[in-house]
């Protein structure tokens, strides 16, 4: 069966690298099968693969999802590429890495913490060190000081010099990292960013590169439900009707999801190139705008287009969706600014 193959193919493994005076370190699906000898947890499925790792008599190594994954977003306000899960620095500088449940023998088989970082949706340098600082000092300090010596507020008054190191490094670090209060969405007639509002179903949404530099040779980074791409304007003011500009762009579907792919939305377009719909109050029934998207399907970056919404009383949600003839490439919100309709 599956789980004897499995420990045989594992066991051979850590014999072979054994006999080479190595040893093998294997995320937390080789206990799947059995028992292993001689090899050391990585735990990422959450913290229970590192507990039975201890019990069992292996090492283990903290690497949980996703408070360890560096590739989550650091601030709630953070519009940067990555995905969409908020890991701040402080529940990093927080995380125990001895889990509850451990009895004192067992807690000494935690040889260490560790932080991943995928890189599939940072594509520059650039990026990968936003990502990684400043949330790294505080690994660095969970890693190597005992948990009676670490002090959260200590250790911010003690962030001040080390960002004035960073600085003199030219060490890109995300400025934003101490900032958890989730700041409200620009008002109305500035430009409304798509992390700065709502999925449509609330779900945790992924931020990507454009593909395609603006004129200006700067990239746009989309945040988009992957499975549903669908955002909500809140509160739109509509009482002297609204006048839209909508900065619109495509991502190539590149996403290895197997089997999920039949759960992505495809709205039927009306068009060969597809359409921007807006509705009122629900993202069902008649849009009360559509925009043609032709024009825009022909650049590579981000296009700015056009719609003007009729008048209603007091204030409303608004759908954004689109409709395209196929998953890729999906059409995808950069920014929406909305002002009152033209007299």
């Amino acid at each position: 069966d599956e789980n004897t193959m499995q420990i045989w193919f594992m066991t051979q493994l850590s014999n072979y690298l054994k006999a080479h005076g190595r040893e093998m370190i294997g995320w937390d699906e080789i206990l799947e099968g059995g028992q292993v000898p001689d090899s050391t947890v990585m735990s990422w499925r959450g913290v229970d693969g590192a507990v039975q790792a201890a019990r069992l008599g292996h090492d283990t190594i903290l690497a949980p999802a996703p408070m360890m994954y560096l590739n989550n977003i650091q601030s709630p306000n953070d519009g940067s590429p990555g995905r969409g899960d908020l890991v701040t620095m402080q529940g990093v500088y927080d995380f125990n890495p001895t889990p509850d449940g451990m009895t004192e023998e067992q807690s000494r088989h935690v040889i260490g913490v560790q932080a991943n970082l995928w890189v599939e949706h940072l594509r520059t340098e650039e990026s990968v060190v936003y990502m990684f600082y400043p949330r790294i000092a505080a690994l660095s300090e969970l890693a190597w000081t005992p948990a009676a010596g670490r002090n959260w507020q200590d250790f911010v008054t003690r962030l001040t010099p080390q960002f004035a190191r960073y600085d003199t490094l030219g060490i890109g670090y995300a400025r934003n990292a101490l900032d958890q209060t989730k700041l409200p969405p620009p008002p109305q007639g500035q430009r409304r960013y798509d992390h700065q509002m709502r999925s449509c179903n609330n779900s945790v949404p992924l931020n990507v590169f454009d593909d395609a530099a603006g004129p200006d040779g700067v990239r746009a980074t989309f945040s988009m439900d992957l499975f549903n791409p669908c955002w909500m304007y809140d509160a739109a003011d509509l009482s002297s009707g609204g006048q839209m500009q909508i900065s619109v762009g495509q991502v190539p579907f590149n996403w290895q999801i197997l089997h999920d792919i039949d759960n992505v939305k495809v709205r039927k377009p009306a068009t060969p190139y597809g359409e921007l719909e807006i509705r009122v109050d629900s993202c069902e029934g008649a849009p009360v705008a559509v925009v043609n998207l032709e024009a825009a399907s022909r650049n590579n970056a981000t296009t700015v287009v056009n719609a003007t919404l009729p008048a209603q009383t007091g204030r409303h949600n608004l759908c954004l969706m689109f409709t395209q003839p196929g998953i890729d490439p999906t059409w995808v919100l950069d920014w929406v600014r909305l002002a009152p309709a033209a007299n």
